[in-house]
């Protein structure tokens, strides 16, 4: 699944590419949740992110709701593109806009999620998530208040996006890494000091993978189609039995609450 970077990177190109144009028609071939009367003819404002989410603001107070989930792809095109019935098979939503382009939507698996609402609710949905890691709030108190008393593993906790925004496998495993904390560790137990060390890794990971524009160890691909770069340089995750960059131990995997997670059991302590 798309995480923090995969999105943010999309959202900065939709601003590069679709701002202030207008939807002038729409298809779609599954039930999600776009009243077509309110949606076309609208102007986009601009697109934003919030957790994983893309949120691109109407000039008519609705808010387009796109969350990626699994395969989920947003690609803009020409219309002659979609005549390659390869490209089609798995696209599910097409907007035209006024500048004879289209903002097309894939998803293999179909576990995607678009919603056309009023500002209000759609916002209201996003309430209860936890602080965006990259913004100026994400203070280290913000971020201790945040962990402090949890009895979970801090892998998990990273992983809650009611506790911290954005941050999935790919990232928690790589920041741990960066720490040096045992991904199993209780939250509660970390000392002051490792949790400085998480919070100043999640800043440097995230924003590392932003410039790098994601990674594509699945199946994302960024707004153009193109593979990102940060799989090339990825600390741990998805390293199993390789050595380890730091001190050369061998990367071991295992399940912590059903994900997984890889970790070095010689710095990671």
């Amino acid at each position: 699944m798309p995480e923090l970077p995969e999105v943010q990177t999309i959202v900065s190109d939709l601003n590069k590419e679709i701002k202030n144009l207008r939807i002038v028609n729409l298809w779609l071939d599954l039930p999600y949740s776009i009243d077509r009367k309110k949606l076309i003819g609208s102007t986009i404002l601009g697109v934003r992110r919030r957790a994983k989410n893309i949120l691109i603001d109407l000039d008519n107070e609705g808010i387009l709701l796109i969350h990626l989930k699994m395969t989920g792809k947003l690609i803009i095109n020409s219309k002659i593109k979609m005549q390659n019935e390869k490209f089609r098979k798995h696209v599910h939503l097409v907007f035209d806009l006024d500048d004879g382009r289209e903002l097309v939507f894939s998803d293999v698996r179909k576990f995607g999620k678009v919603i056309l609402d009023s500002k209000k609710r759609i916002e209201a949905r996003l309430l209860g998530l936890g602080p965006e890691p990259l913004s100026k709030e994400f203070t280290f108190p913000v971020f201790d208040l945040a962990i402090v008393n949890r009895r979970r593993a801090i892998k998990l906790v990273l992983l809650d996006q009611y506790v911290i925004s954005g941050i999935g496998n790919i990232y928690s495993d790589d920041i741990l890494w960066k720490a040096r904390i045992d991904p199993r560790k209780l939250a509660c137990d970390l000392s002051l000091k490792e949790k400085k060390r998480i919070w100043s890794a999640i800043s440097n990971v995230l924003s590392r993978a932003i410039k790098l524009r994601g990674s594509s160890i699945s199946d994302y691909r960024d707004f153009y189609g193109k593979e990102g770069g940060y799989q090339k340089i990825r600390l741990v995750y998805d390293r199993y039995k390789e050595k380890c960059r730091r001190c050369a131990a061998m990367i071991l995997k295992i399940k912590i609450g059903g994900r997984s997670s890889c970790f070095c059991p010689g710095c990671q302590k």
